[in-house]
């Protein structure tokens, strides 16, 4: 009887342990690349709620702290509040916090603290005139800049959003004498380095001069699809979306990647 009782014991603990290690288990794999994933950008087609997955899966939002969304559409004053957090609600994220900012002036204190001590930030789409005028807004790009060295996930959802990420970024405007298009190098934010982002019809009109800047330059030139993400960490990139991605690089030809592909930032 006392030998059963003892087996019985043994039997029930290991039960237990292997329930509570799989457990375990389970919360890791859910997360395993909160590690390697810090920005996503993406074309004007991906919606909403495909960003908010992706913030759901790879940030560390689920762990700890919470989400700040950012809104810089002023005219719509916040009626894409609920139904951004209800994309968050679904996947049990619950700690959602919407900031309506105008881009060209500076940032309240009590909005930048939040957005600098988030787990997760949510830039939805701008326009071209509002991105021509953050990269001047001194104190938001301090913000962003420093949740993200702090390890925060960061979303940037838009082909304007998407130019902005890198050092520099291509920007057109008209020649109002010539009416041609001229094209010219901007200051970008900075999250990633040695990386320019615009979009393929950007690449296939202007490819020569792409190519010329590579190559003088010294950078890896990503054109992204409408329906195109890409995420970034640890020194590569990974092709997410319905659209593939083009990649050159100094020296080496035009290659195309697709959903779940991975590349190397190096130039």
């Amino acid at each position: 009887m006392k030998k059963w009782f003892l087996l019985s014991i043994f039997f029930v603990t290991t039960v237990l342990l292997t329930g509570w290690s799989g457990c375990q288990n389970f919360q890791s794999a859910k997360h395993n690349d909160t590690d390697s994933w810090q920005l996503l950008i993406t074309g004007n087609a991906i919606t909403n709620s495909e960003v908010v997955d992706q913030i759901a899966e790879k940030s560390t939002v689920y762990q700890k702290g919470y989400v700040v969304v950012v809104d810089f559409n002023l005219s719509k004053n916040g009626k894409n509040k609920n139904k951004i957090k209800q994309l968050f609600y679904k996947h049990e994220i619950n700690a959602v916090h919407v900031l309506i900012i105008d881009p060209a002036s500076q940032v309240k204190p009590s909005d930048l603290l939040t957005i600098e001590n988030a787990s997760a930030v949510l830039l939805l789409p701008i326009n071209r005139k509002t991105q021509t005028t953050l990269p001047k807004n001194g104190d938001l790009i301090k913000g962003l800049k420093t949740v993200f060295q702090k390890g925060a996930f960061v979303a940037a959802t838009g082909n304007e959003w998407a130019k902005l990420m890198g050092s520099i970024y291509y920007y057109q405007r008209k020649d109002s004498v010539k009416g041609n298009t001229l094209v010219r190098q901007h200051k970008g934010i900075g999250l990633i380095n040695n990386v320019v982002v615009d979009m393929m019809p950007f690449y296939k009109h202007f490819e020569k001069g792409i190519l010329k800047d590579v190559k003088a330059d010294q950078f890896v030139f990503a054109a992204l699809g409408k329906s195109s993400m890409l995420l970034f960490g640890n020194g590569r990139a990974m092709v997410l979306g319905r659209d593939k991605v083009g990649v050159l690089s100094p020296g080496k030809p035009l290659s195309f990647y697709n959903n779940g592909e991975k590349f190397l930032l190096q130039p």
